[in-house]
Formats: structure tokens, C-alpha cells, sequence
């Protein structure tokens, strides 16, 4: 039996289909998102293991924390005489730091400059829904339709901030604070329903499902897959359900395609071209560096802002819809300018401030803990200088950037793992020190094997300007820290070395690492030419205070280093 299409047009045949997509690509994508990072991970910790024939045995363990040091040979033979490393609390300057002055000030500007294109998106948001709907024109409905179609300015200014606490909360009751009276006051919404009710429902229709969707890409662990995630499940949705009509009424029926069949496999493979375009173009936009992880994110909010509205308006035909997507378009346009004239997020680039890298060590094992730790520091951070870090399961998802995770979808993660020195090499020459045009700094990751992790340590501790290790949980079972202890200490002045404990670390365990450490400190050590040398510590009792702490202590700990800057 031929398909019935009297009632359904070619108009909203298109719109039936991007909505499906875009509804499996709003409820879909966190589960997706949590699914695939869960296998990523699980790749990572294979990784991570020597599996290639031939492969060198890994380096042995540091020996036992609680036998008395062993003195190393040849270039690494100990220094004559004992040094005592002191553990001291450390330095916590005002937050007037430059380094955090200078953080501060790019955040803010980033922040301002999206409230200004949500602004605009707002305001021409308004507009056309005063074009389509001529009846409703008036000052008071123009200003709440502004209010309603700029409410991402909320998530945006709090993705961007460099802290976090209870403001959050007071920006989002600000925001419904001005625009429920507004939209009272206007007497928006449908006329069928009650007049109290009828400006609630009018909000929730333009916020809820777009809300959803930052909802749950929100977290930090999700950048690094949503991105393409939220495009391709909206292509799939879309895809499939032509699939569906034309192998349901068509192929599986035995009939020819008519007029309507093509209209549904034109629409399909529209969408499909559509969504494959947009999903080049971030990715060639992130590879120049135009964008980072976190500006794509905001932007990829926006577009399913814009789409909803572009939904909402489609009843008014094709041209409410065409007008629906002209703010996006508008906003999009805006930023580009901005950054082609290379006025960045962050102002104009400035030369005199040279990038400050990070090194952050931890001990591994903890995910929720490390997490949170990486999320506190790379909020102000990135717009200080690179992280570098050496990969494992517990910040695998939170160090996932788009090229990763594309190598990923691809089979092709095992090729970015470091398993010799000259991969090492390698990985170095092309570490991503540069800001992007929006500002930040990147999260360079080193995937390791067992073989490789300790070469890597000595290559990234001397060259970094100042290096973050993460003590909690420290006990006689990670030998691993033991050995990072040893090399910090070897490679790097303690003055530039800020470590996190908390009451999981065993004190007695510390002690005896960083005396083994100063025993084994070869002749060319730092440590041999600090009259006082003392491992400056931060205790981190989950408090709101300690992130703020800790970088002022890294602030005061980094050294502007003296060399041009990359790029």
C-alpha cells in the first residue's frame, strides 16, 4: 500500500525529521558520551601495558620506602654530605599575583565578549519572532523575548569562569529575577492556556529541551566527545527515520519511490551532508586553532539553542524557520571577525607575557578526586600557560581533546601512544604550547606505556616552569610517586615544586621518600646549591578556600621563563 501523503507536506516532512534529531540528540548524548568514554578508558589502562613484542621491561620499582636509600652510580652517584629536605607550608601571596591578575583579566574578557554575542543573539532572536508574528509587537514583548532567547549567557559566564562556589546560583536567580516579571508583565504565551500559568509554560518551552542538553554536556569529562556525539546522533535520528519511511512504505512493500519517497530521501541525505560538513568544519576550526575545547562546547550550546527556536518557529513555514537561524548565524559571524583581526578572548595577544607551564604529578588511582583537582586548575590555569600531564584511566575523559577522540572513533588510539624514545621524541616536538585564538592554553596529555612513563618524567619535569604533585593517597604502595619524588628533586629547585597532601597521606611514607630523594640527588641537582631546601605543601581538606590557595601558591611558585615565546 502507497503511502498516504495528503496531510504531510515536504515542509514538515524536514522539520518532523530534524526534530527527531534533535530530540535523540538531546537525551542521547550523555548516555553515548558516558558509554564511549567508558570504553576509552578502558583502552587507555590497555595501553598503558607493554604489549609490543620486544619491548624493553619496564624500569624496576623504586625499592621499598622503608629500607634505607641505596646511592645510584656513575652520573647520578649522591652529592658527599646529607641533605634534609624540610616540609613546610607553602607560600600563599595576595591574590593580586600577576600571574592571577592576569588570568582573571582574559577570563573577564572572554566573558564579556559572549555577553555581548548572546546579547545579540537575544536581540535578533526577539526581532524575528516580532517578524513572523507581526500581532505581538510591542516594547514589553520585545524585551522578553530578548530576555528569553540570551538566557546562555547564565551557563556561558560560569563555563568561563576561574572559580567556583554559591555565585552560580545568584547569577541563575538574576537572570529569572528579570525575565519572569518581564514575561508577566508582557503577557507572553499561548492564549489557550490560564493568564498565570501562560508565561511559565512560554519559558519552559524556549529553555527546557536546549537546558537539557547543557545539562548534560556540561561536565568537563564530556568536551571531548560531545562535540561530535551531539552532531552525529542528530544526523542519525534524522537519517534513520527517513530510512525507516522509505524501507517501511516503499521497499519492504514492494512499491516504487514516488514524488514523496524522494522528497523523504532527499531530506535524509541532506541532513546527512549537512551534519558531515559541520563536523569537518570543527574539526578543521580546533586544528587551526581558531577554537579550543571549551569555546567549541559554548558554541555547540548555542547552535542547539538556535535550532530549537528554528523548530518553533518552522509552524510559521520555511521562512520562520530560514529567520530563526539568522542570530546563530549573526553570532558565529561575530566571533570570527573578532578573532581574524586576532583580537582573542583574552585581548590582544601579548608578547611580554610568556606562557607558564605546568607539570601536574599525581597518584593515580583516585578518579573523582583527580578530576576535580584538574578541573579547579585548568579553570584559571589555561589562561596562564599549558598543562602537561602523563595519561591514565583516572583523567583520561577529562584530558579527551577532539583530535583524541577522533583517533579514537577511528581504531587508531593505539598510534599516539609513546612506547620507545624516539616516539618520545616525537610526542615532544609537537607538544601544543600556543594559545589558541580564543585564549587558552591547550591540556598536553603523554600517553605512556609501562616502558616509556619514567623516560617521559625526566623529559617533561626539566622543561616545565613549575611542577604540581599530588600527594594524597601517598603510601608505601605507589612506588611510582617514590620515583617521581626522586626525579623532581633531581631536575627541578624545590622553589618551584608546590605539593597537595591531605590526612590519606602517610606522613612517615613522605618523610622517607624525600630523604631517599636528597640521597640520590645527583652532583648536577638544584637541591645541592639551596641553602634551605623545603618541599612547600598545600593541605586540602575538600574546602572551597583550597583551590584558591593553590594557585596562589603555584603563582608564586611559577618562574616567567626566559625564553621566546612558541608560536
Amino acid at each position: 500500500m502507497v503511502v498516504s501523503t495528503d496531510q504531510v507536506t515536504p515542509w514538515l516532512l524536514l522539520v518532523g525529521l530534524v526534530l527527531i534529531g534533535y530530540l535523540l540528540a538531546g537525551l542521547g548524548s550523555w548516555p553515548v558520551c558516558a558509554l564511549l568514554l567508558h570504553r576509552y578508558r578502558r583502552l587507555i589502562a590497555r595501553g598503558m601495558r607493554p604489549s609490543l613484542p620486544g619491548a624493553p621491561p619496564a624500569a624496576a620499582p623504586p625499592a621499598d620506602l622503608s629500607a634505607p636509600a641505596v646511592a645510584r652510580t656513575g652520573a647520578e652517584t649522591a652529592a658527599p654530605g646529607r641533605v634534609t629536605i624540610r616540609i613546610q607550608s607553602a607560600d600563599r601571596p595576595s591574590r593580586g599575583h600577576p600571574l592571577l591578575d592576569r588570568a582573571r583579566r582574559h577570563c573577564h574578557r572572554a566573558q564579556v565578549l559572549f555577553i555581548v554575542l548572546g546579547g545579540c543573539f537575544g536581540l535578533g532572536s526577539a526581532t524575528v519572532f516580532l517578524v513572523v508574528d507581526p500581532e505581538q509587537r510591542h516594547p514589553w514583548t520585545f524585551l522578553a523575548y530578548a530576555l528569553l532567547g540570551s538566557w546562555l549567557i547564565v551557563p556561558t559566564v560560569l563555563a568561563l569562569s576561574t572559580r567556583r562556589g554559591r555565585w552560580p546560583w545568584l547569577l541563575w536567580l538574576g537572570y529569572f529575577g528579570a525575565t519572569i516579571p518581564m514575561l508577566y508583565l508582557a503577557g507572553v504565551g499561548a492564549q489557550q492556556l490560564p493568564a498565570a500559568t501562560r508565561p511559565i509554560a512560554e519559558l519552559v518551552a524556549a529553555v527546557g529541551m536546549p537546558l537539557i542538553f547543557v545539562l548534560a554536556t556540561g561536565r568537563r569529562s564530556m568536551r571531548g566527545a560531545v562535540w561530535l556525539v551531539g552532531p552525529v546522533l542528530m544526523m542519525v535520528g534524522a537519517v534513520l527515520n527517513a530510512a525507516l519511511v522509505i524501507s517501511g512504505g516503499y521497499l519492504l512493500a514492494g512499491n516504487p519511490l514516488d514524488s514523496f519517497g524522494w522528497q523523504v530521501l532527499g531530506a535524509g541525505v541532506g541532513l546527512l551532508v549537512a551534519g558531515t560538513v559541520l563536523v569537518i568544519a570543527i574539526v578543521r576550526l580546533y586544528q587551526a586553532k581558531w577554537l579550543g575545547d571549551q569555546t567549541l562546547l559554548i558554541l555547540q550550546w548555542w547552535l542547539v539553542l538556535a535550532l530549537w527556536w528554528t523548530l518553533l518557529l518552522s509552524a510559521a513555514g520555511p521562512l520562520g524557520a530560514a529567520l530563526g537561524t539568522l542570530p546563530y548565524v549573526v553570532l558565529i559571524g561575530l566571533l570570527l571577525v573578532a578573532l581574524g583581526r586576532r583580537v582573542t578572548l583574552s585581548g590582544r595577544f601579548d608578547d611580554a607575557h610568556q606562557p607558564v607551564r605546568l607539570l601536574l604529578l599525581r597518584t593515580f588511582g583516585a578518579r573523582e578526586r583527580s578530576s576535580r583537582l584538574l578541573q579547579d586548575l585548568t579553570r584559571q590555569w589555561r589562561w596562564i600557560g599549558s598543562v602537561e600531564l602523563i595519561t591514565a584511566p583516572d583523567l583520561a575523559g577529562e584530558t579527551l581533546e577532539p583530535d583524541e577522540f577522533l583517533d579514537f572513533i577511528r581504531g587508531r588510539l593505539r598510534d599516539r601512544f609513546v612506547r620507545d624514545a624516539d616516539g618520545l621524541d616525537h610526542r615532544l616536538a609537537h607538544l601544543d604550547l600556543r594559545r589558541d585564538r580564543d585564549g587558552r592554553y591547550r591540556v598536553n596529555e603523554l600517553m605512556c606505556a609501562d616502558t616509556t612513563w619514567q623516560l617521559a618524567l625526566d623529559r617533561l619535569a626539566a622543561d616545565t616552569d613549575v611542577i604540581l604533585i599530588d600527594l594524597r593517597g601517598f603510601t608505601p604502595q605507589h612506588p611510582g610517586v617514590d620515583h617521581e619524588i626522586q626525579r623532581v628533586v633531581a631536575l627541578q629547585p624545590l622553589s618551584r615544586v608546590v605539593a597537595i597532601v591531605d590526612q590519606s597521606t602517610d606522613e612517615v611514607t613522605l618523610r622517607t621518600s624525600l630523604d631517599r630523594a636528597a640521597d640520590l640527588a645527583p652532583p648536577t641537582s638544584p637541591l645541592h646549591t639551596d641553602p634551605d631546601p623545603a618541599l612547600r605543601v598545600i593541605g586540602w581538606d575538600s574546602a572551597r578556600t583550597d583551590a584558591e590557595e593553590l594557585m596562589s601558591a603555584l603563582a608564586a611558585a611559577a618562574a616567567i621563563p626566559h625564553r621566546a615565546a612558541p608560536g
